[in-house]
């Protein structure tokens, strides 16, 4: 009778909490666009259009398209999204963490926005953003194993 107690009380959850690997939210179509530099907290005065070119140490929008599709938490206290450049001479550089929730819309399309300024120096030609957003929708995920979404990466073109 203990037994049975254990393994429906004590490994079912387990086995369910090791299985659960699905994603809270899915991005899609991610773009990069030049933004006002207020949104960055740059305040030079100049007034960018949104097809304006992108250059080195400018503001930039990141945006993607969500499918949620459950609420979980970051898998951290702190920041759980990290960010990477990688330069058109194919070096790599973190640009920041940044803290972010799952979108709270389940079953729902959203568009996800957020701003960062580019570094500088950064070469001319394409350039690559990536992030990694880590949740945790479980206790195991909390402690060992947090859910991480990885995609997609997002190509763009800097200019001089």
């Amino acid at each position: 009778m203990a037994a049975a107690f254990a393994s429906v009380f004590i490994v079912v959850p387990f086995v369910w909490f090791i299985m659960d690997r699905d994603p809270p939210y899915v991005r899609s179509n991610g773009e990069i666009t030049a933004a006002e530099p207020g949104n960055c907290g740059l305040f030079d005065g100049v007034s960018r259009h949104v097809n304006a070119p992108i250059r080195a140490g400018s503001c930039v929008e990141v945006k993607w398209s969500i499918k949620t599709y459950r609420n979980c938490p970051a898998a951290s206290n702190s920041d759980n999204v990290v960010r990477h450049l990688k330069d058109s001479l194919a070096i790599t550089k973190p640009i920041g963490t940044i803290r972010r929730d799952a979108p709270e819309t389940e079953s729902k399309s959203s568009i996800v926005k957020q701003y960062l300024v580019l570094p500088m120096p950064l070469p001319v030609g394409t350039a690559t953003y990536t992030s990694s957003a880590c949740f945790a929708c479980n206790p195991l995920q909390r402690l060992f194993w947090p859910i991480c979404i990885d995609e997609p990466e997002i190509n763009f073109e800097v200019v001089e």
